[in-house]
């Protein structure tokens, strides 16, 4: 299936970024700068993409006026469109990302990106339920858990970082240049497990916004390379109400790692 969203009239914020030649990228091998997009990342494109169970209905999440789009497959139409309700997120905006569509419904996730206030305590990660009219709030939790470092090297890293629109200082200088961590949460997918509970899926933004071996945002030869930090999290379906893990238990499921300090609950 192929539908070019763009001609379908959604407004995914192409405008708003310049073309490969105003932003003098180079050769893909290159080490380039690209301060243009930097802050960009998360805010314009597409988001997550999932099918009904019937392949219908192909679901698009539109990152830039953050509206859910359902696209006909049959006709390669728009059949709708859905703005996802805005949690009110506290010194910073909302970013919503994930899709997953299960038993006659669609799960849609994002984050609090706490970007104006810069501040932890300001990250939260939201799942909603849509079914089809009318969207259900199932998960709202804080993202300022002891989650562990992304590099030995850089041990007090630690956690989540607010979203910046600013390459932040290396925490190391290696033999080959600047070393970058700064995990800040892009909430990316969601899965199902066959018990219902939800796998929650986080990418590190930072991670696309430095690259790997790359220019900085000021200088084209700094040849940076960035340690992506990622997540994953389990929310336990217990009677169709959903319990974030803690210390490495989710319901009857436990795992090791209990009290290594690395993860929602310790």
């Amino acid at each position: 299936l192929f539908v070019d969203m763009v001609a379908l009239g959604v407004d995914v914020g192409q405008a708003s970024v310049p073309s490969n030649i105003t932003r003098s990228l180079g050769a893909p091998t290159a080490p380039s700068t690209d301060p243009a997009v930097f802050d960009l990342v998360g805010k314009v494109g597409l988001g997550d993409i999932d099918l009904s169970d019937d392949g219908t209905t192909l679901y698009v999440m539109s990152l830039n006026d953050k509206k859910l789009y359902a696209v006909d497959v049959a006709s390669k139409t728009l059949a709708g469109n859905f703005a996802v309700p805005d949690p009110g997120c506290t010194g910073g905006a909302w970013r919503p990302f994930a899709l997953k569509y299960y038993h006659n419904g669609l799960y849609v996730g994002g984050v609090c990106d706490a970007q104006t206030s810069q501040s932890a305590a300001n990250l939260r990660a939201i799942v909603y339920r849509f079914n089809g009219s009318t969207f259900t709030s199932v998960m709202n939790f804080a993202l300022n858990y002891s989650k562990g470092y992304a590099y030995s090297t850089c041990p007090s890293l630690t956690g989540w970082f607010p979203w910046t629109s600013s390459m932040p200082a290396p925490c190391f200088i290696d033999v080959t240049g600047p070393v970058i961590v700064q995990p800040a949460p892009l909430f990316t997918d969601i899965e199902v497990d066959m018990d219902g509970s939800l796998i929650l899926g986080f990418a590190d933004r930072m991670g696309h916004q430095a690259g790997w071996y790359n220019g900085s945002t000021t200088d084209a030869n700094a040849k940076l390379w960035n340690v992506i930090g990622g997540d994953t999290l389990r929310a336990y379906n217990n009677y169709g109400t959903f319990v974030l893990e803690t210390n490495a238990t989710a319901g009857p499921n436990s795992s090791a790692g209990s009290n290594n300090n690395q993860g929602s609950g310790g």
